[in-house]
C-alpha cells in the first residue's frame, strides 16, 4: 500500500511547492497567473458554446481538413491544412484581412520546405515593430537554391535569436501574378507533415481572397512574378 502513495505524494508536494514558490525576500511568485488566466477555458452561458484560447509558440498550424470532391460520397479524403498567422500594422501577410488572425486561403502554396542544418539564412535587413519585436527579411540558401526577399516572422525571428536552428517553415505563395516568400515557426506535427507528407497539403489552387481587392495591395512581402524562385 506504501507504494501506491508515493506517487500522490510526490504529486501534491510538487503543487504545494509551485503554489508557495518564494523569492529571497520571502515573498510569494506567481509565475503564471496571467498566462493561466488567458488560457483557461470559458464557458459562455448566452452563446452556450465554449471559449478556447491557447498559447503558442508558432504562427503555422496544420490542422486536419477533407476537401470536398465528388468522390467524398464515397471515400473522404483527409488533408493538412495550413493557418497563418496574419500579423498586424506594417508586417501583415495580407491586408485584406484582420490583423492577429490565423488565415488561409491568401494564395497559392507553391513550395514548402522546412530548414535543414545544412540550410542557411541571412538576415539581409533587421527590422523592429513596437507591438510585435524583431523581424528581418532575409536570404535563404536552400540547397543549391538562392531565395532572396523573405519575410521572416516574429516568432522565427525570435527563435533565430535564441539559437534554435529546427522547426522553421519555408513557404512560398503564388497568386494571380504575384508572389510572396515567409519564413514562419512552426511545431512539431506541421514540420513533420511539410518533411514526410507533403501530399497531403492543401495548396488553395482555389484561392480565398481576391488578392489585388484591398485598396492600400495585398502588403508589401508580395512581389510581382518576374522569375519565381522554384
Amino acid at each position: 500500500m506504501r507504494r501506491i502513495f508515493v506517487p500522490f505524494i510526490i504529486c501534491g508536494l510538487l503543487i504545494l511547492c509551485c503554489i508557495s514558490c518564494k523569492d529571497s525576500n520571502g515573498k510569494t511568485i506567481d509565475y503564471d497567473s496571467e498566462w493561466f488566466d488567458n488560457t483557461t477555458p470559458e464557458f459562455d452561458t448566452n452563446r452556450q458554446s465554449i471559449i478556447y484560447r491557447e498559447h503558442m509558440r508558432y504562427d503555422i498550424k496544420g490542422n486536419i481538413a477533407v476537401p470536398y470532391t465528388n468522390t467524398n460520397s464515397i471515400k473522404f479524403n483527409f488533408c493538412c491544412e495550413f493557418s497563418f498567422y496574419n500579423y498586424g500594422e506594417d508586417i501583415r501577410l495580407f491586408n485584406g484581412c484582420n490583423d492577429d488572425f490565423f488565415i488561409t486561403g491568401i494564395g497559392t502554396i507553391r513550395f514548402a520546405h522546412v530548414l535543414k542544418r545544412e540550410d542557411n539564412i541571412e538576415i539581409a535587413s533587421k527590422r523592429h515593430n513596437e507591438k510585435y519585436g524583431d523581424w528581418a527579411l532575409a536570404n535563404l540558401t536552400i540547397g543549391n537554391d538562392f531565395v532572396a526577399d523573405v519575410f521572416m516572422t516574429p516568432l522565427a525571428m525570435k527563435a533565430y535569436k535564441n539559437g534554435d536552428d529546427d522547426s522553421y517553415i519555408f513557404i512560398q505563395f503564388v497568386a494571380k501574378d504575384k508572389y510572396m516568400n515567409v519564413l514562419f515557426y512552426g511545431g512539431p506535427r506541421e514540420c513533420l507533415v511539410v518533411m514526410d507528407r507533403p501530399d497531403v497539403i492543401m495548396t488553395h489552387n482555389d484561392v480565398s481572397y481576391n488578392i489585388d481587392g484591398p485598396i492600400s495591395g495585398p502588403g508589401q512581402f508580395w512581389h510581382l512574378i518576374k522569375q519565381v524562385d522554384f
